[in-house]
């Protein structure tokens, strides 16, 4: 029973992540990035934003 809610839970949160403006999902993932400290994030989305 336990990896049926999961399950339930993650597609739930998936859901919810399609439902954010294009604007919403890049903060999301670029904070993500920066957290989990994967790579160098800050230049990798300056090159690809231009910012």
């Amino acid at each position: 029973m336990g990896s049926t809610r999961t399950t339930s839970l993650s597609i739930s949160e998936m859901r919810e992540f399609a439902s954010f403006t294009a604007g919403e999902q890049a903060f999301i993932t670029r904070s993500l990035d920066v957290f989990m400290g994967r790579g160098d994030a800050f230049k990798a989305w300056g090159e690809k934003t231009g910012e």
